[in-house]
């Protein structure tokens, strides 16, 4: 998965599809996350992109993949938006 964030937006965009069509019911909370997790650890860090404390002013998914700048915040924010987005549409 590290060459999903070296390769552009595009080839990003459709691996992050994959990785959230592979979030299913019969997963346990520890798989779905250490998935997340492993798929984002990739992401090459940025300086301070996003402002934690003003979600007002945080990109949606799609600028966030297609900007690829991503700080700790950002990456969180990336995490958050792969549960919500899956498949499985993990709510809970």
């Amino acid at each position: 998965m590290k060459e999903s964030f070296l390769n552009g937006s595009k080839h990003l965009i459709k691996d992050w599809k994959k990785i959230r069509a592979m979030l299913r019911p019969d997963m346990s909370d520890i798989e779905h996350l250490t998935l997340v997790s492993n798929f984002w650890s990739y992401a090459p860090l940025s300086v301070r992109v996003l402002n934690w404390d003003t979600p007002v002013n945080w990109p949606d998914p799609w600028k966030l993949i297609a900007d690829m700048e991503f700080d700790e915040s950002a990456i969180s924010l990336g995490m958050k938006y792969t549960l919500e987005l899956s498949s499985y549409s993990y709510k809970r």
